[in-house]
């Protein structure tokens, strides 16, 4: 967590230390010197405005590659805190999950706890049912059957 406010903290204070450092080189390029190339596209003149809709090259910053090592570090960082603050989100999430999961199984334990003592309360205000016995039909047809039964040949 502190690592993550240190980074948080770092990318504030970025565009501070960028605006002191010049993005551009101490001095302007020289001028190309040479004759055009031959089937090459036309440059406009000098004191020319360049066409509507056409942007004019080196002007834009969306998209570009960054020009200092302290942007690309800017870049990194926030990247870096990006994916911290992703993964303790996933922890977050999950342990959310198994701590609902777990009060979902308790309170289902419970209920059933419940009924189970609610039955056995009804169950012991019961008496138990009575039982005839019962009179077989069916004789004893092997030895040891007839022996039991009483009911010998001899």
């Amino acid at each position: 967590m502190v690592v993550l406010v240190l980074l948080a903290a770092l990318l504030a204070a970025a565009p501070a230390v960028l605006a002191q450092v010049p993005a551009s080189p101490a001095q302007p390029p020289d001028e190309p010197t040479g004759e055009p190339q031959p089937n090459g596209p036309e440059e406009p003149e000098p004191g020319e405005p360049p066409e509507p809709g056409v942007e004019a090259p080196g002007t834009g910053v969306e998209g570009a590659l960054p020009r200092t090592g302290l942007e690309a570090l800017r870049i990194g960082a926030f990247g870096i805190l990006l994916l911290l603050s992703g993964a303790r989100l996933r922890v977050l999430a999950r342990v959310r999950q198994v701590r609902d999961h777990v009060r979902r199984r308790l309170s289902s334990q419970a209920r059933l706890r419940e009924s189970l003592e609610q039955l056995r309360a009804d169950a012991a205000e019961l008496s138990p049912p009575e039982v005839e016995p019962a009179v077989s039909r069916v004789e004893p047809t092997t030895p040891t059957a007839r022996r039991v039964a009483g009911r010998s040949r001899s």
